[in-house]
């Protein structure tokens, strides 16, 4: 019957819309088994009794049945190690061409809003927006081999780009560094994720997951109410063209605003004002009753879509207005390994 429980472990670890396809699987696998019989009603297998004259073994029979069991017992752990490993081989084999049209389309769908959203978090990092393309793309495929859950959105995030520029900023004005040194910010933001992730890996082996349910509310709360606040600040530079630089601290960033706000870029304010006015005219309740739907739910795709056209059309570099595209080179980097001395006298 050991062989049995091997395929009922593989049964209870896939996902239940698997279970018609899983099912021929299981009776295939199990019709080959000697000592069980698949129930034609369940995935369930019923030992098959023998007659008594033929229950006699000798001893070298019973010494050949002790060690297929230990193999069979190693195999099954094998397995069960491998797929816990890479749960993606617990579904794959069995994925339905059906849904690759549904699939297709919700990808399409989020990368469509991914990709200006990941330039944004790289600019709200600090880093050249192409740096957002990659945190956007990578994660996604490497979850894919490594997920459990279909529910958890994996890639960059406005609190996470808020931590890395503070910690950042935190290391430059430590060590008294240039702020406008680009390749160096590169390098600590390459450190300072290597490190995070080399913590989140041990946590993951520690099974540490369970400690976000000591989190109390009020403590998540807070937490999401300062970072808004803090991502609302920081973007002023960026709305209205303020020539300020990056501050370590929250009052820092506010003062500066305040002291600086006479360098405000006009176009720039203009173009920043319309867009969060239209992006907010759906959530108004008249608007919802008067807008069609189709205009409403693509709004912001709609709107990224024409504000590129225009800028096209009437040159918003011309005018002063910061371009994106601009800082978005074609192709792919070459992934280079982070400085590991530099690693080791900052973060050490």
């Amino acid at each position: 019957i050991k062989p049995c429980l091997g395929l009922y472990d593989e049964y209870v670890m896939v996902q239940p819309q698997l279970y018609p396809p899983l099912k021929e699987y299981l009776r295939d696998k199990a019709s080959a088994c000697n000592n069980c019989l698949p129930c034609s009603r369940s995935i369930s297998y019923t030992p098959r009794v023998r007659p008594r004259h033929t229950q006699s073994h000798s001893r070298s029979n019973l010494v050949h049945d002790h060690h297929h069991g230990s193999d069979d017992n190693t195999m099954a752990a094998c397995h069960r190690v491998v797929n816990a490993t890479f749960p993606v081989l617990q579904w794959a084999p069995f994925y339905s061409c059906a849904w690759l049209k549904k699939d297709v389309l919700a990808g399409l769908t989020v990368a469509i809003l991914l990709v200006p959203q990941s330039l944004a978090y790289a600019v709200l990092a600090g880093l050249p927006p192409i740096y957002g393309l990659y945190s956007s793309v990578m994660p996604l495929c490497v979850y894919t081999i490594f997920s459990t859950s279909t529910k958890v959105a994996i890639g960059p995030v406005a609190p996470t780009a808020i931590m890395v520029a503070s910690a950042i900023n935190g290391i430059l004005e430590k060590y008294d560094y240039d702020a406008d040194d680009e390749v160096l910010y590169i390098k600590i933001s390459t450190c300072l994720t290597l490190m995070a992730g080399m913590i989140l890996f041990l946590l993951g082996l520690l099974k540490c997951g369970g400690i976000i349910t000591l989190l109390t509310r009020p403590v998540m709360t807070g937490f999401i109410t300062s970072a808004a606040l803090i991502i609302l600040i920081e973007q002023f530079r960026s709305l209205f063209g303020l020539q300020i630089t990056r501050s370590p601290t929250f009052v820092q960033t506010v003062y500066n605003i305040c002291t600086h706000f006479n360098t405000v870029h006009t176009w720039t304010a203009l173009l920043s004002v319309i867009s969060v006015v239209l992006l907010f005219i759906p959530k108004l309740s008249i608007a919802k009753k008067c807008l069609p739907k189709w205009i409403t739910v693509p709004l912001p795709l709609l709107l990224i879509s024409g504000m590129a056209f225009l800028s096209y059309v009437f040159r918003f570099q011309s005018l002063g207005i910061r371009i994106v595209g601009n800082d978005v080179g074609s192709g792919f980097v070459m992934p280079i390994v982070p400085d590991l001395a530099f690693f080791g006298q900052h973060f050490a």
